[in-house]
């Protein structure tokens, strides 16, 4: 009689065997890719200034992106189950709960989800998404488009579970540096909406040395504490990175020739006053040249007790009045309502 040989992992108890095929999907990242990009373009017909005759044509063209492909399954997933049944049977679509998929937009992340069944939402379980602009336009006013980001997504998915979502932050370099002006902003705007969704067990913060001043600090602590009541986790845990606070530096020219700035004089005290206190680090506006990647720059947990199941109940008005009318594929057909996929000109939209 043909036996199993102890020593091989066919001859494994079924349990760790189980947790050795857990250990390789773990390692696995799934890369989404963009939709391919085509090329619209607009013809208008034009009253002629000059004596020719006909209407004069002008021919506008734009890029856009079509639907993110579905990603297909790993070759190291195939391999195995192609090793024999018994490894077929047992693997099935676990796998799809253990690899992490990597998302390059919040656009690629809402049209993959979008196409697939509510089963494999609710199976997912880790998230790696960089936080790119949403811009689209509502329904009802097409002539001004809203900018989303990220935290608008999983709204959109009832049910989703994950046990770890990381979100990488586009606006800072490693370093802190802003992309520009209007980064710092985006930075605390983003992170006061994230800490605020559900659907997750796990929240990384992938970004570059924070910027926040010591005011927006106390405005996401004060979030979390808030959080923590309505929710009751009292074991709710969090914790920031060192930070670097930055001050913005925007002005606004108003109509009566009045110049307003966003940062108020009491933050420009409470800016000065934390490098008076810590002289070791670059004084405000520099940057350290030591820091080349981003890292985990804010971490979360839910506590013991979380209900952490996406609901769906916080969906914004626009994105809530297209899918009352048609579903995000359709919208996509044709693009009229959103933009674009947020990743060449992320910067424009803010």
């Amino acid at each position: 009689m043909a036996t199993t040989a102890p020593n091989t992992l066919l001859g494994l108890a079924s349990e760790l065997r189980l947790a050795i095929f857990e250990q390789v999907f773990r390692s696995i990242t799934i890369d989404i890719e963009r939709g391919e990009q085509r090329v619209e373009r607009t013809v208008t017909t034009l009253d002629r200034e000059d004596d020719e005759d006909g209407p004069q044509i002008s021919i506008a063209e734009s890029a856009k992106r079509g639907l993110s492909p579905l990603p297909s399954t790993p070759h190291s997933v195939i391999n195995l189950k192609l090793v024999n049944r018994t490894f077929a049977k047992e693997i099935g679509d676990k796998w799809h709960q253990q690899v992490t998929y990597h998302f390059p937009s919040t656009v690629a992340f809402i049209d993959v989800l979008s196409q697939w069944p509510k089963e494999k939402i609710s199976s997912l379980r880790h998230v790696h998404v960089c936080d790119t602009p949403l811009p689209l336009y509502p329904i009802d006013q097409p002539g001004c488009y809203h900018t989303h980001d990220f935290s608008a997504a999983p709204p959109l998915f009832p049910g989703l579970a994950l046990d770890t979502l990381t979100v990488e932050n586009i606006w800072l370099e490693p370093n802190g540096k802003p992309l520009d002006g209007w980064c710092l902003s985006a930075t605390y705007h983003a992170l006061m909406d994230l800490v605020d969704t559900s659907g997750w067990r796990h929240f990384h913060y992938q970004s570059g040395i924070l910027g926040l001043k010591p005011n927006q600090l106390r405005d996401i602590e004060n979030k979390i504490a808030e959080l923590k009541a309505e929710r009751g986790e009292d074991d709710f845990t969090y914790s920031f990175r060192p930070l670097r606070p930055q001050l913005e530096g925007l002005d606004t020219l108003s109509v009566d020739g009045t110049i307003t700035s966003s940062d108020t004089e009491e933050e420009r005290a409470q800016i000065s006053e934390w490098y008076a206190e810590h002289p070791e680090v670059e004084p405000q506006g520099a940057f350290p040249s030591d820091v080349v990647e981003k890292g985990i720059a804010f971490r979360a947990s839910r506590g013991s007790r979380a209900k952490y199941i996406e609901t769906g109940e916080r969906l914004g008005p626009v994105l809530k009045g297209l899918m009352e009318v048609m579903t995000w594929s359709q919208s996509r057909a044709t693009d009229e309502y959103l933009v674009d996929d947020g990743l060449d000109n992320a910067t424009g939209h803010l």
